[in-house]
């Protein structure tokens, strides 16, 4: 790997690191101030806790994952440690992933006006029942990665060439877990998400439409700002889901070391997402956004 690569994954992760931990540690301490305070937590803010709580910790795999490759390979080689964090890392973020789905379930249950017997089911059971979901998510999450120890290997290739000699990483897994993984860990949470944007989506549309019989009343609604926030808040953390997904299958599907230009953009995507989430979080929560910022800069 080229020093200029080094030097430039070093940077990306010390800024990510950086912005990520601060974010994400700001959110705590808000939610840690409240509970304090005994304020009373709403689903929402039991959600954002879980996922600040999540990318911390995600954060800090990411950098030792990098630190790891950096300036430590020949440990990849003795012990096998990256599968170990490779593990942990797909569970981190697959329970994002499932945060979404649980935030966008909320938002959908509190925007759509349906009085159909399962919504008010829903809703009820999900008010009651968010953190029970939460903790059995994040379990779950861990149990269909820790296969990943037995079924996938690395293989190391050493090429040497007249100038230089490298070491290519190849991943190996079964072909039979990796479809089970990707649909319980990843498609299933982006469906229920996706289902949850349009029903919001078209609630918003028929809001707009019945708005917009007053004009005044259309242009300040506060009930709308909310609509338009949720909504916003939920496709693009599912565009960030996707996308981080996406970015992970295909260095999975490739050798681990940085030799081409689409690779490095791949690990810069992995390394980037809890900070692009958290923004998005935090935009999205008028709460949040007047206790760090001191305003609410999202409305």
């Amino acid at each position: 790997m080229s020093t200029a690569i080094d030097v430039y994954f070093i940077v990306i992760l010390v800024i990510m690191c950086v912005s990520g931990i601060t974010l994400n540690s700001s959110i705590i301490t808000v939610y840690f101030r409240d509970w304090r305070k005994k304020q009373h937590f709403i689903v929402c803010d039991k959600i954002f806790l879980s996922m600040a709580l999540t990318n911390v910790v995600l954060q800090c795999v990411m950098a030792i994952n990098v630190w790891l490759y950096c300036f430590w390979t020949h440990l990849l080689y003795v012990n096998q440690s990256y599968l170990y964090l490779f593990v942990v890392q797909f569970f981190l973020i697959y329970g994002n992933f499932w945060h979404t789905a649980w935030l966008s379930v909320h938002y959908c249950l509190k925007l759509v006006n349906y009085s159909h017997n399962f919504f008010l089911f829903l809703k009820k059971r999900l008010s009651s029942s968010i953190l029970q979901l939460l903790i059995m998510t994040l379990v779950g999450s861990f149990f269909i990665n820790l296969p990943f120890i037995w079924t996938m290997k690395l293989d190391f290739l050493q090429n040497v060439t007249e100038n230089s000699s490298s070491t290519n990483y190849f991943s190996q897994s079964s072909s039979l877990f990796i479809p089970f993984n990707m649909v319980i860990g990843c498609c299933l949470p982006v469906i229920v998400a996706l289902i949850c944007i349009g029903l919001s989506v078209k609630s918003l549309l028929g809001h707009v439409w019945r708005m917009k019989q007053n004009t005044s009343q259309f242009s300040s609604s506060p009930q709308l700002k909310v609509h338009v926030r949720a909504a916003r808040t939920m496709i693009l953390q599912v565009l960030f889901n996707s996308l981080m997904y996406l970015a992970i299958f295909g260095i999975c599907l490739s050798s681990f070391n940085l030799d081409t230009i689409w690779k490095v953009v791949l690990w810069t995507i992995i390394m980037s997402y809890p900070s692009a989430q958290t923004v998005t979080l935090i935009l999205g929560n008028p709460k949040l956004n007047s206790k760090l910022f001191g305003q609410d800069i999202a409305s």
